[in-house]
């Protein structure tokens, strides 16, 4: 008689637990947005620098054609340097 009041009470416990998983809302649906993010960036000190375009041509071949040509082609570059961080690779 115990062995079956224990099987009995493992399955009451296990459809109970998964009753209430599944009666939540949550669970199926499908999160929306961005996904998480894997890195937190908390400090960092960048170089931020715009030079004007000299080869049009070349900017032109770069430039995806639903875009125009701007009055004033400008290149920029950015060098960062994240030096706090969460959850960053070692």
């Amino acid at each position: 008689m115990k062995k079956y009041a224990g099987i009995i009470l493992i399955l009451f416990l296990a459809f109970s637990l998964y009753r209430c998983t599944t009666d939540s809302e949550e669970v199926g649906k499908r999160r929306s947005g961005p996904p998480p993010a894997r890195f937190i960036f908390l400090e960092q000190e960048s170089i931020v620098a715009f030079f004007e375009a000299t080869h049009i041509d070349e900017y032109k071949k770069l430039l995806p054609s639903i875009f125009s040509m701007p009055e004033k082609p400008l290149c920029m570059v950015i060098i960062n340097n994240f030096h706090k961080m969460e959850s960053a690779p070692p």
